[in-house]
């Protein structure tokens, strides 16, 4: 099960099979987190209740992805041309095209 979000006394959770259920009540997990429940079958007119074993949160998103590809740059922008080119180190640099 996963743990949609939660407003005003209720919570949401989608199902492995896309359906998204609403409970009464408030989870301390973050959203995102999976959820393993028990479900505890109500007695008489009492609701069917969930019984949280086990939550995975998420996965932290990284702060810093890799370049997808790096080459070298041999001037800096503006710089003269090559012939005039100032002894500067040659640094990586992400290109995105």
């Amino acid at each position: 099960m996963l743990f949609l979000g939660q407003a005003q006394g209720s919570v949401s959770l989608g199902l492995p099979s896309g359906q998204v259920v609403t409970a009464q009540g408030q989870l301390p997990f973050p959203e995102g987190s999976e959820l393993l429940v028990r479900v505890l079958a109500g007695t008489g007119d009492a609701p069917v209740r969930l019984q949280t074993l086990q939550a995975t949160p998420p996965a932290a998103p990284a702060i810093l992805a890799p370049c997808p590809r790096v080459r070298p740059r041999r001037s800096w922008p503006g710089s003269p041309s090559p012939t005039r080119r100032r002894p500067w180190p040659t640094w990586p640099v992400c290109s995105s095209s």
